[in-house]
């Protein structure tokens, strides 16, 4: 099993040294846009490196929850080009696992007290809340819609991953459950899993990103 501490593009040597201290040795980046490229990439694992850390997964979240690619937006080309650029930039640094999060809104929990948490503070996902949430995009989107946009996605994305030999990594839905705010959750049971896998061709390309904590 290899544990890993999330991290920042912008990570500080400070920060680098708390992972080190810990015992950790692989990192899952968040990698901000501007630092999305070969040069940014490099320096960041060349400083890692000092710590004894290393890259084992990444994704730049301003593409790995496009609404663009998710909902099918008419811009939806643009933004998976750009997906595949970034794939091509963690090829080339040898950072094997580029992530995705099939969620145009982002999740839906907070931090709070809850029955379960026994005084502190944690994430908690309140569903009477969720369920009570407007619609938030421009209208429903339905089950098969978003499937179909999803292998619209993979129809692209693959082929560049299996050429950059970056693996994609699917994140499931936060909270796993059908719905959110008007648009259906593409991950939320096993079975969500087992229909990707068949929509790649059982691919190894495609992977699971395991979240525990959805």
């Amino acid at each position: 099993m290899k544990v890993e501490a999330r991290c920042d593009s912008k990570m500080t040597d400070e920060e680098m040294q708390a992972a080190r201290g810990m015992g950790i040795h692989y990192l899952a980046m968040n990698c901000r846009p501007e630092d999305a490229n070969v040069e940014a990439l490099s320096k960041f694992i060349e400083r890692a490196e000092r710590y004894d850390l290393e890259i084992l997964d990444a994704g730049c979240p301003q593409l790995q929850k496009c609404s663009s690619i998710i909902l099918g937006k008419p811009d939806r080309d643009e933004w998976i080009e750009k997906y595949n650029d970034f794939t091509r930039v963690l090829g080339k640094v040898g950072v094997k696992v580029n992530y995705i999060a099939w969620q145009p809104n982002g999740v839906f929990r907070k931090i709070g007290k809850g029955k379960y948490t026994r005084g502190e503070n944690a994430f908690i996902c309140d569903m009477d809340e969720i369920n009570a949430q407007p619609i938030a995009n421009d209208r429903v989107y339905g089950e098969e819609e978003i499937w179909d946009n999803f292998k619209y996605f993979l129809d692209k994305t693959l082929p560049v991953c299996e050429e950059a030999d970056v693996k994609l990594s699917l994140h499931p839905n936060d909270p796993p459950v059908p719905e959110t705010a008007g648009c259906h959750n593409l991950i939320w049971n096993t079975e969500s899993y087992r229909r990707a896998f068949q929509l790649a061709n059982d691919s190894p390309y495609l992977t699971m990103k395991l979240c525990v904590g959805c």
